[in-house]
This record gives structure tokens, C-alpha cells and sequence, in this order.
């Protein structure tokens, strides 16, 4: 998803754009060039750009121009709509509204005092909050190039680490209101330490996806319901936008037959998530005591905003959020197919022994 930003003289001549995608700025292009600065060149991008090109040549998009600036958010991915938007929005957006786009709103910006905006002024020129991609620090090994690295902030910084410490700061900041903004209404009460399990797992209908998950989940819930008087099951599926709700046929396919196996196992409990916004399932989960999710942006609530113990199941490639955890196990299943396109190789499916996962999961009970 792009953004551009058309700037000119005062006779609409000399035009060049500047183009947001995840980073405060990813390319410019004048009337001939195309300039590559946090993006990588592809086919692709090139035959996109020169596209608009073409378009700004001709001068079709002007209308008049801006005499004001603003912020607008939206993404079709909840990880770039967070981790690439998100978590500046509160130190980015002073003016205390923002504008969306035409694009999924996966949490409201009340919970930083921010207006959301159904209606851009005609006078106004919006801005991703976008600064520094998360996957820039990732691919530098700040924020995790590996799944063994994390933030790294010694007595002397380099740019790099500077600029990771701050990226660090605000996605923490972001986690920590997304939980405090779950507590407010919640109905759950104190954590009961009687022998119930709440256990939140993870369910994946389209890529990247743990292949023996429905066999596989049935065991484990039927080997834990062996030792707890009662569990609790939350199924995470697909995540909608803030007020809507458009869970995924497929998911819910799954989750049908992994209630159908575990029918005859009374002391189960299987809670649908699928298609819930992330606010409703931050509430919802308050009290699980541990998660089994896969390496993609599933792990998102339970990790990274609840900060719950427990399993990561992932292909030889994919872990969207690398740092140094103490209490959950990431485990990596033997890929579907092999390829030696690193693009798509973070998207294989996977096999995985069930009974690896429920031992891993065992150790964080204790």
C-alpha cells in the first residue's frame, strides 16, 4: 500500500512525489527517475512508479494546492497497520485527529487520544506515520535480525542502534496501551488457580501454515484434559478491522472440526476468536496462562501484548517478531517444499510432531 505526496512550483511544473509505503519515505520520482530509498527495486515497484510517472506528467492529479497537513492511517495487514503506523501515531500526530484511507483500521486511536476521521478536508495533504520500517530493524539484527538477537543498547550507540533503542521504545509503549486499553470493561475476573487451563491457540487457513495443525491440536487438548479439571480453548483465526466482522470460511472450517473431534471430551471448552477485532480479543484473554500460535503476525496478542508464556511453531524462515523471550519455545517445523526465493520462502507450510509442541507447552505449566 502507497501514499504519495505531489510537490511542485506555484505553476504546477517541476513535479516529483515522494512515495510512502512502510517507511517515512520508500521512493522518489522526479519526471524521468526513479530513486530507491527504502525499498528494493523490482519489476514490480518499477512498473508502478512509472506508471504514475506518466500520471503526474500529465498533470492529472492536481487539483489545488494543500494548505494544510494531517495524518492518515490504514493497512491490509495488521502487522505493517501496527508495527508501520501505529506506534509512531501517538508521538507523530499532534494535531490529535487522524484521517483514514480507503484501508482496514485494525484498533481505534482514542486509546491515544487521537480522533479518527471518516472525512478529509479537500484542502489537506496527508502523511503516513510512518518513520522506520520494523523489518529495517529486523534485517540489521536490531529488534531481531535472528530469533536469538534483541535491542541492543550499549554505553556508546551507533545510528543504527540509536534509532533501534527509539523504534523499540515505541512499539513497547504501543503493546503496553493495547493491554491497558483491554483491562478497561473487562469481565473477567481475578485468575482462578483451581485446576483450569486457559489456553489461547492459533489456527491457519492460508499460507504458512502448520500442516497436521487439526490432528495435531486435537491430541494435545485431549492429553491436557487428562491433568486439568477444566480447559478453556481460545481459537485465534483471522483478525477483522474495527467495527466489522468478516471471519474467513475457511478458519471457521477448522475450527468446526476440531470441535467435532473433541465432542466426546467433556471437560473441553472451545471459544471462537475468529473474526473478532483485536481489542475484543485482547479482553477476552486477559487471563490465559499460555498460547500456542505460529511465527506470523497469530503471536501478536498473546506475545507481544499480553506477554504470555508459550509455543511458537514456525517454517525455516518466518518469525515476524524475533527478540529474546524467556518463557516461550519457538520450534521449527520441516518445510513443505524448499525454494531459494527468500520472499517466498517465509510463506511455505510446514510439518511438525504434535507431541514436540504439548512437551514445550508442558515446561511453561510448571
Amino acid at each position: 500500500m502507497w501514499n504519495a505526496i505531489i510537490f511542485s512550483d506555484e505553476n504546477f511544473e517541476s513535479a516529483w512525489a515522494m512515495i510512502q509505503s512502510t517507511s517515512f519515505v520508500d521512493f522518489i520520482i522526479t519526471g524521468s527517475n526513479i530513486y530507491y530509498i527504502g525499498k528494493n527495486k523490482t519489476d514490480y515497484v518499477d512498473s508502478q512508479l512509472t506508471k504514475l510517472i506518466a500520471t503526474i506528467n500529465e498533470g492529472l492529479l492536481w487539483k489545488d494546492s494543500a494548505k494544510k497537513i494531517a495524518f492518515e492511517i490504514g493497512q491490509t495487514t495488521p502487522y505493517h497497520f501496527f508495527y508501520d503506523q501505529f506506534k509512531y501515531l501517538r508521538y507523530l500526530c499532534t494535531s490529535k485527529i487522524v484521517y483514514t484511507n480507503s484501508k482496514p483500521i485494525f484498533y481505534d486511536p482514542k486509546v491515544f487520544d487521537i480522533k479518527l476521521s471518516y472525512s478529509k478536508p479537500d484542502d489537506t495533504v496527508t502523511f503516513f506515520p510512518a518513520v522506520v520500517t520494523q523489518n529495517s530493524c529486523n534485517a540489521l539484527g536490531y529488534g531481531g535480525g535472528d530469533r536469538t538477537q534483541k535491542v541492543r543498547v550499549p554505553s556508546k550507540l551507533s545510528n543504527n542502534e540509536v534509532t533501534a533503542a527509539r523504534v523499540r521504545e515505541c512499539m513497547e509503549s504501543m503493546e503496553l496501551a493495547l493491554l491497558n486499553d483491554g483491562k478497561k470493561g473487562s469481565t473477567l475476573s481475578d485468575p482462578s488457580k483451581k485446576l483450569t487451563l486457559e489456553l489461547w491457540i492459533g489456527i491457519t487457513s492460508a499460507k504458512r501454515a502448520w500442516l497436521e495443525q487439526l490432528e495435531g491440536y486435537t491430541n494435545i487438548l485431549e492429553n491436557l484434559a487428562k491433568t486439568f479439571n477444566t480447559v478453556n480453548v481460545y481459537v485465534d483465526g483471522m483478525t477483522s478491522a474495527i467495527n466489522s466482522s468478516n471471519p474467513t470460511s475457511k478458519d471457521i472450517e477448522i475450527y468446526n472440526l476440531l470441535v467435532s473431534n473433541l465432542m466426546s471430551v467433556e471437560n473441553i471448552k472451545l471459544i471462537s476468536l475468529i473474526g473478532f477485532d483485536y481489542k475484543s480479543k485482547i479482553q477476552k484473554c486477559l487471563n490465559i496462562d499460555a498460547f500456542i500460535t505460529n511465527g506470523g503476525t497469530s503471536s501478536f496478542v498473546p506475545l507481544r501484548v499480553l506477554k504470555k508464556p508459550g509455543v511458537i511453531h514456525t517454517n525455516s524462515k518466518l518469525m515476524t517478531f524475533p527478540d529474546t523471550y524467556t518463557d516461550v519455545t519457538l520450534i521449527t517445523g520441516k518445510d513443505e517444499n524448499s525454494t531459494s526465493n527468500e520472499d517466498q520462502a517465509g510463506t511455505l507450510s510446514y510439518s511438525l510432531n504434535w507431541q514436540e509442541i504439548l512437551k514445550a507447552l508442558k515446561s511453561h505449566l510448571k
